[in-house]
């Protein structure tokens, strides 16, 4: 993976300006990661925040990792707080809404993803990367103690709330409140 071998190849996140803190897009998804002092990467890594404006992949999705979603989000694990709500902007007439996200745990990084990523797949056919789906079916249950565990083991270990870094509030064209995305920091 190129942030092993090249932890500073990404771009400074420009909202923050701090060199530890640091993007990359891969193909439609901003990989936003931390370098810590011994130039370790943690990284989140965000799925599914689909606009109008951008293309995305698309194909079928095993009914099994949908119905492990669905579970997933019954009670999501949501580690910091994201302010109002977002609705889909794919949608041509009363898209639905959502607010919650949820982190996903794969014991090497974290997935977040918000909750309308199971309306974007089912009506718009929205494809995520198979490292997700992955992530997804071995996931624990969201209230277990294996759950933190291999949350704490995949760097996360610090919100953004916790270190007082986040990202700026933006509005979307079609969105009902603001949309707070927040950086999840790990340290070590």
């Amino acid at each position: 993976m190129q942030l092993i071998a090249h932890p500073r190849s990404g771009s400074v996140v420009p909202e923050l300006g701090r060199e530890d803190i640091r993007e990359l897009f891969v193909y439609s998804f901003r990989l936003i990661y931390r370098i810590s002092g011994d130039e370790h990467v943690h990284a989140l890594r965000a799925v599914g925040w689909l606009t109008g404006d951008k293309a995305f992949p698309t194909g079928a999705t095993d009914p099994n990792c949908f119905a492990k979603m669905n579970v997933l989000l019954v009670a999501p694990r949501q580690p910091m707080v994201f302010g109002g709500v977002h609705d889909c902007e794919l949608c041509q007439f009363d898209p639905p809404y959502g607010h919650a996200n949820l982190f996903v745990p794969n014991g090497s990084l974290i997935f977040v993803f918000p909750e309308l990523l199971v309306h974007y797949v089912a009506a718009h056919h929205y494809r995520p990367p198979d490292e997700f789906w992955d992530a997804v079916t071995a996931c624990p249950n969201t209230r277990t103690m294996q759950y933190k565990k291999l949350l704490l083991d995949s760097g996360g270990r610090n919100s953004g709330a916790k270190t007082g870094i986040t990202m700026p509030c933006t509005r979307s064209r079609r969105s009902r409140g603001l949309l707070m995305e927040s950086v999840f920091l790990a340290a070590r």
